[in-house]
C-alpha cells in the first residue's frame, strides 16, 4: 500500500526533519486535517503525536513505522475466517524460521512477523502472522504488564521467568537508557522480586514478551 492511500489513524514514523529533529523516530497518526490546515498546508499531511500536538508535514518526512524483533504491538486490521476476532490484540515481533524460509514465506516482503500473545499468561502462541506494517500500531511496555523473560544470554536461568514491567527508579534511569541510546524496560522478578533492566531484542540481551493483563481481565470475567 502506498503512503499517499493511508486514511486517518493509520500509524506512520517520522523521518528526515530538519526543523524539529527530536521528532525523528517518532509515531504519529495521520490526522483528518481542518479547514484551516488545509488552507495553510495544502502540500502536506497532518498527523497527531504522542502528546496530542498536531503538525503538518510533508509526505516525505513520513514513511511506513519500522519494526525491530521484540517490538511489542497491537493489531488494527480486521480479521476473518480463523484469525476473526484478533483485531486489537497484543503482539511480539517476530522473525521468520529456517523451516519458513524454506516455505518460502520470506517472498512476502515488506511484512512483519508477529505472534500473537495468548490471553491468558504462559500459554501457547496459536496464531503467527505476516502484517503489512500500517496494520500495526506501536505498543509501549507499561508498568503492570506481564512479561516472560526470554534470550538471556548472561542470566540464562532466568529465561522462561515471569516478570512485570516497573517503573524504574532514580538509580535504575542511567541503565534503561542503554548503551548506543537504546532504552531498555526495568522489569521485577515475580518469584522474589529482583530487578532487571533489559532490552528488547533477544539477540543482544532479552526478548520480554509482553502479556496485556487487561485482555487475560477480559477473558477472566467474560462479557
Amino acid at each position: 500500500m502506498q503512503l499517499s492511500r493511508l486514511e486517518a489513524g493509520a500509524p506512520v514514523e517520522i523521518r528526515g526533519l530538519v526543523g524539529r529533529p527530536e521528532l525523528n523516530g517518532q509515531v504519529a497518526l495521520l490526522a483528518e486535517p481542518f479547514p484551516e490546515e488545509v488552507e495553510a498546508y495544502p502540500d502536506r499531511r497532518v498527523v497527531v503525536l504522542g502528546t496530542g500536538e498536531r503538525v503538518a508535514l510533508r509526505p516525505v518526512c513520513l514513511g511506513f513505522p519500522s519494526y525491530r524483533l521484540g517490538d511489542a504491538v497491537t493489531l488494527e486490521t480486521q480479521f476473518a475466517g480463523e484469525e476473526e476476532g484478533l483485531e486489537g490484540r497484543a503482539a511480539v515481533v517476530s522473525e521468520l524460521t529456517h523451516e519458513e524460509q524454506e516455505l518460502g514465506m520470506g517472498r512476502y516482503g515488506g511484512r512483519v512477523v508477529v505472534d500473537v500473545l495468548p490471553v491468558v499468561l504462559g500459554g501457547p502462541v496459536v496464531h503467527r502472522l505476516l502484517m503489512w506494517p500500517e496494520h500495526l500500531m506501536p505498543r509501549s511496555y507499561v508498568p503492570g504488564d506481564s512479561v516472560e523473560l526470554r534470550g538471556l544470554e548472561s542470566a540464562a536461568s532466568l529465561n522462561g521467568a515471569a516478570a512485570t514491567v516497573v517503573p524504574p527508579s532514580a538509580e535504575e534511569a542511567s541503565a534503561v537508557q542503554g548503551d548506543g541510546g537504546e532504552r531498555r524496560i526495568v522489569v521485577s522478578l515475580d518469584a522474589d522480586g529482583t530487578r532487571l533492566a533489559v532490552r528488547k531484542d533477544s539477540r543482544a540481551a532479552a526478548l520480554a514478551c509482553v502479556w496485556d493483563w487487561r485482555q487475560a481481565r477480559e477473558f477472566r470475567e467474560g462479557p
